[in-house]
């Protein structure tokens, strides 16, 4: 008995010491408690409080047990019932497209308005030799025809080059094609088509390849402009709740601004590089001594970054343009047209070229938009999987906007990810007035169809392809969740039995978006031993009335414990 009563004892004085020990190795840096968390994570799907240690979730526990956690240097916060989800991931950005000044032209819905908006630019930056632009939609000119004489009416002095909202189309004016040397005779270069009108006078507009004809007259953007383009955007970011983004293909010259930003402790963001796929000088040949180049430059690289904030292990190739310039590769003729648009490859020396980075090992992301290239870039994952037998490669299909139907049971086979992106489904009047009578209804209707790919099983991801489309994941959420405009057209949504729930959206934008950049064991949902990544939201958006989510506000943006983004 007097032996028992002294373990007792013994027990008893060890408990009271570990209750008590408040020193640093046994105290939180941080709680958050009082609050309502999503944690994406299915065996605990809520929680009301998390605690962390340096930048790592050490606690999801009920208020009352977290506080053995806290200590006199535990910084407290009472999240007073706000809500709580994982850190977003943007799955396809492009943070310095628009590095140098430019004129806002998204959502302009008339000529006026854009030919105002450059005027105005002019006028207020009188020493630029380049007026740029980006932004605009077919819709908003006459005819969705953009013309040279419509920037010579408001700028004919200066050479003006304006850039489609999707970065697939420009117009320039004349004075810019002037300076180009662009005339009559010009021929459609490779991948690219130079807009000639029934008469066959040049109209201004230059689409795909066709735009670096006169892009490679513009003044190119210094480092510092570059740089400060890298900071703002991911500032932007932060403030829309996005703790991690895949850039869709970096220049080369931008992955020392990446490393800068790293060593200057600037990146609010964890970034995946994805490199841009080598490609042939002739359609038959695959570029093999270039491809090597580059992957072992790629993995130096990796070796001396040695994440978690900054990695390479993806490489983006381009299959076709997009529906709204009829340059995506169809299988069949866009509707009032006699073309299908333009395949950038040839089937054989995508799939050695594809093969080639698989076998390194390289995560393979393929921008196709039509339902031709999307089958093609099936085919070509399909051959490296043969080739270099079967692996968890996750290569992904980026936009996938116009699969086949009969080719998402491949998805499902081969592991193939579809990447996609919810604002294309806000139904503005370039989607209504252009996109979708290009396809008619019977293809329209699985156009950026996100329930398509939930319901065949098929892992899906969420993007923006910013500045295409807005950073903002609570309108993406929106969009996705609706397909209505924010003042609610088309009623009922635009071929609504594409909507998802807001659920689904949330996992596309967190623990898929993680799983899709192989980092589905480090972040992606709020557990222990899990990065600390997670945003405060203002309202519960899954009790919320959906058409409302946009207006839900983000309160504070953490990435590794630290806040990025606070609102207050």
């Amino acid at each position: 008995m007097k032996q028992h009563f002294q373990l007792l004892l013994a027990a008893m004085v060890f408990v009271s010491c570990v209750a008590k020990d408040t020193s640093p190795s046994h105290t939180a840096d941080a709680i958050y408690t009082n609050g309502k968390l999503w944690t994406g994570d299915p065996a605990n799907p809520w929680a009301t409080g998390l605690a962390i240690k340096g930048d790592k979730i050490i606690a999801m526990q009920s208020d009352q047990s977290l506080s053995k956690w806290r200590g006199e240097q535990t910084d407290y916060h009472d999240l007073e019932g706000k809500f709580v989800v994982p850190g977003f991931q943007d799955s396809h950005i492009h943070v310095m497209y628009q590095s140098s000044p430019q004129v806002d032209l998204a959502g302009a819905e008339s000529l006026l308005d854009i030919q105002q908006r450059v005027e105005n630019f002019a006028a207020e930056n009188p020493n630029l030799p380049w007026i740029e632009g980006f932004g605009w939609g077919y819709s908003a000119f006459p005819e969705q025809r953009p013309l040279a004489a419509h920037l010579d009416a408001v700028v004919s002095d200066r050479p003006v080059f304006i850039t489609s909202r999707d970065g697939h189309m420009a117009l320039a004016n004349s004075l810019a094609m002037e300076m180009a040397g662009i005339n009559a005779r010009v021929e459609d270069p490779e991948n690219g088509r130079v807009v000639r009108g029934g008469d066959g006078t040049i109209t201004g507009e230059f689409q795909e390849k066709a735009a670096s004809l006169i892009r490679e007259f513009i003044p190119p953007p210094t480092a510092k402009q570059r740089y400060q383009a890298l900071i703002s955007k991911m500032s932007e970011a932060a403030e829309a709740g996005i703790t991690a983004f895949h850039e869709a293909g970096v220049d080369p010259d931008n992955i020392a601004l990446f490393e800068q930003a790293l060593a200057e402790g600037e990146l609010l963001q964890r970034v995946e590089l994805a490199l841009r796929m080598e490609t042939p000088e002739t359609r038959s040949e695959v570029p093999s001594d270039a491809i090597n180049r580059q992957i072992n430059e790629a993995k130096a690289l990796n070796k001396r970054l040695k994440g978690p904030y900054l990695q390479i292990r993806s490489v983006k190739g381009m299959l076709d343009g997009t529906i709204d310039a009829t340059t995506a590769a169809m299988f069949e003729n866009y509707v009032g047209t006699n073309t299908k648009g333009i395949p950038f490859w040839e089937p054989e020396t995508l799939q050695k070229t594809v093969a080639i980075y698989d076998e390194s090992g390289f995560q393979v992301i393929l921008h196709a938009i039509g339902d031709r290239a999307i089958s093609e870039a099936l085919d070509a994952f399909d051959y490296a999987r043969q080739a270099n037998g079967p692996r968890d490669s996750r290569h992904r299909i980026e936009h996938a906007e116009m699969p086949r139907l009969s080719d998402l049971i491949r998805f499902e086979e081969f592991g193939v990810i579809a990447s996609t992106q919810p604002m294309f489904a806000y139904p503005d009047s370039t989607v209504l007035e252009n996109f979708s009578l290009l396809l008619g209804p019977e293809r329209a209707q699985h156009a950026d169809n996100f329930a398509l790919w939930d319901d065949a099983n098929i892992r899906q991801i969420f993007g923006s392809d910013n500045p295409v489309m807005t950073l903002s994941v609570l309108k993406g959420i929106e969009a996705a969740v609706t397909r209505m405009t924010e003042e609610g057209t088309p009623t009922g949504g635009w071929f609504p039995d594409g909507r998802i729930s807001v659920d689904a959206a949330l996992r596309h934008y967190t623990s898929d978006s993680a799983w899709g950049t192989h980092d589905d064991k480090e972040r992606g949902t709020l557990e222990v031993g899990k990065f600390a990544d997670f945003v405060i939201l203002s309202e519960n958006i899954l009790d919320i009335d959906p058409a409302q989510i946009s207006e839900t506000k983000v309160l504070r943006t953490v990435m590794g414990g630290r806040t990025t983004f606070a609102r207050d």
